[in-house]
């Protein structure tokens, strides 16, 4: 019999490559812990409530220095114009201002019977209720008139139209109560005031004038919406 060939030398299995060295990972950062914030909806409505409470003794101030621009004036008496100025302090409640104006009237030709007269006022100090500032944007407020008479005594028929504007810019703060957040805003007042009269005058004596008179007055204060 041949003699058997001997079996083969199994090859050596070959080094396997090591695992490649895996990349740093940037540094994890954990995430920040929440902020709890616990808001009591009761105090916040009642924050709200007294803000605007305060808001209408602010408006009734203003609602006081319109009645007293549109009054403001100056008589004509054998002259055929006449000019003037004055200081004025306004308060209600816990709000107050002061005022320094200036006004003006002519008599207007060639009947002499209708006069027309502008005035002026110019914010001085003004203190608001707490929670209300002014901004210092202080327009002045302008009031116009216009006023027929028949005779220069005012003795028989007189009728008269007057108007009124006034501006203020504020700062509304919110009270700050218990567990509410605070809030702030800009917002603008805004004035308005028409006035209609008409009146007879009866002369009782040589010093002595009656003048029953009837009056429409029409009256807006206002605030424009802001954002906290």
């Amino acid at each position: 019999d041949p003699t058997p060939e001997p079996n083969p030398t199994p090859e050596p299995n070959p080094t396997p490559e090591p695992n490649p060295i895996p990349e740093p990972s940037p540094t994890h950062k954990p995430n920040p812990a929440p902020v709890i914030k616990i808001v009591d909806i009761n105090n916040s409505r009642l924050a709200i409530l007294n803000t605007a409470k305060k808001a209408k003794q602010v408006f009734s101030l203003y609602e006081s220095a319109l009645s007293s621009l549109t009054d403001t004036r100056c008589q004509i008496s054998s002259d055929t114009y006449c000019v003037g100025g004055y200081t004025q302090y306004d308060r209600t409640e816990a709000n107050s201002f002061t005022t320094t104006g200036l006004y003006g009237a002519l008599r207007l030709l060639p009947s002499q019977k209708l006069t027309a007269g502008i005035s002026f006022s110019f914010f001085g100090p003004i203190n608001l209720v707490d929670g209300y500032d002014s901004r210092g944007d202080r327009k002045p407020g302008i009031g116009i008139f216009t006023h027929w008479q028949d005779t220069p005594d005012g003795v028989g028929l007189n009728m008269g139209i007057a108007g009124a504007f006034m501006r203020q810019a504020i700062t509304i703060r919110r009270d700050h109560l218990s567990h509410t957040e605070a809030g702030k805003g800009d917002t603008v007042i805004k004035g308005l005031q028409g006035k209609a009269t008409v009146s007879w005058g009866i002369k009782s004596s040589k010093s002595t004038l009656i003048s029953p008179t009837a009056g429409l007055i029409w009256q807006s204060v206002s605030r424009n919406a802001y954002s906290e």
